[in-house]
């Protein structure tokens, strides 16, 4: 805390010491909990350094700090606060570059998935594929859901399975482990289902698992929509 009032007058009046202490900070793991408050109590960074922001709150994220990353997010002036609660297919809502608050795609030659245009007033589309004999996961979106009961619905213009290719939905609780609370396979081109978000479960990943089967032909699959929305 002292140290953190001795900084505040350079960051407030030092722009370049400014960047450079926060880079040097962030790529040294210093503890990234003090940095969000510096940067929170100094309004230290402009919308001109949104590359440094945007590098932190994917730290934040990958090392589990979700609290922290919530409230650094909800500083950008692009952030939507609606965001933090949407599954929904809208990357170009996002803070740009990096930004870890939409859905997040984890590709290779043997399944991925990528976001295009769709037919339909230039809505986006998730698609998808597995090759044979490939199974992980490969989309995943951060959530901020208050406990509770919450209807899922998802919506395909294709689905097309080999043999044993599935394609799965599931949702996990960082904070109680890594095995999910709730999961289901998507079998339909509508798919609807609920699921409760337990106490104690402040943040959630929503995510996507395929499996390309054993056949020859894999997976393919476009998603058009996804809402989660309170039933309480």
């Amino acid at each position: 805390q002292e140290v953190r009032s001795h900084l505040k007058p350079f960051m407030r009046s030092r722009r370049v010491w400014t960047r450079e202490f926060l880079t040097f900070a962030i790529a040294e793991n210093h503890d990234l909990s003090q940095i969000v408050d510096l940067i929170s109590e100094t309004a230290a960074i402009s919308n001109e350094d949104n590359d440094l922001e945007l590098r932190l709150l994917s730290k934040l994220v990958t090392e589990g700090k979700y609290k922290d990353a919530r409230r650094l997010y909800l500083r950008f002036r692009k952030a939507k606060a609606a965001m933090l609660v949407s599954a929904g297919l809208k990357p170009e809502l996002g803070i740009g570059g990096t930004d870890p608050m939409i859905w997040q795609l984890f590709d290779d030659h043997d399944a991925g998935g990528s976001f295009e245009q769709g037919n339909k007033n230039g809505s986006t589309m998730l698609s998808l594929y597995a090759n044979p004999w490939t199974s992980r996961l490969i989309a995943s979106k951060i959530l901020y859901l208050s406990s509770g009961t919450y209807d899922f619905s998802a919506k395909l213009s294709k689905l097309e399975r080999g043999d044993g290719g599935s394609l799965w939905w599931q949702l996990r609780c960082p904070s109680l482990g890594d095995t999910p609370v709730w999961k289901i396979e998507n079998t339909t081109l509508s798919q609807r289902a609920k699921f409760t978000i337990p106490e104690l479960c402040p943040t959630q990943f929503l995510e996507i698992v395929v499996s390309g089967g054993k056949g020859q032909t894999g997976l393919e699959a476009s998603i058009t929509s996804i809402a989660v929305d309170s039933s309480n």
